[in-house]
């Protein structure tokens, strides 16, 4: 299931994931906000939060990666907070397809994940 979450940004799209997605989860719920995000907005920000994430059903996972192959040059930063060694290594991986920077922080790094996602580049880090 895909929650909407606000960071007070309006070039991040924040989500929190939990349970397990489906096809329906990306066909009526992430691809319509994605893309009328990268629409209002141009290049985005993803901050995706992950609790009791248990992963994707097959045609869901498919989806996932076919969003992120049609959108790689439409991110400028991903940043996945979870809890599980496998959301570690699947973000290294997500990285290989996307023209994005994309970094990993744990549920204790919350707050530092939130502020790398929404900086521009002329903060302080």
């Amino acid at each position: 299931m895909f929650t909407l979450l606000d960071l007070d940004d309006s070039k991040t799209l924040a989500i929190k994931v939990s349970d397990k997605l489906t096809h329906e989860d990306y066909e009526k719920h992430f691809i319509p906000m994605l893309e009328e995000h990268i629409t209002k907005h141009g290049k985005v920000n993803i901050f995706i939060e992950a609790e009791n994430f248990q992963g994707w059903e097959w045609e869901a996972a498919w989806d996932d990666f076919k969003t992120g192959i049609k959108h790689r040059n439409e991110f400028k930063k991903v940043a996945i907070v979870g809890d599980k060694a496998w959301e570690k290594w699947l973000s290294k991986t997500v990285g290989l397809f996307m023209d994005a920077e994309v970094k990993y922080f744990t549920h204790d790094q919350r707050e530092e994940a939130v502020k790398w996602v929404k900086c521009c580049g002329h903060c302080k880090k």
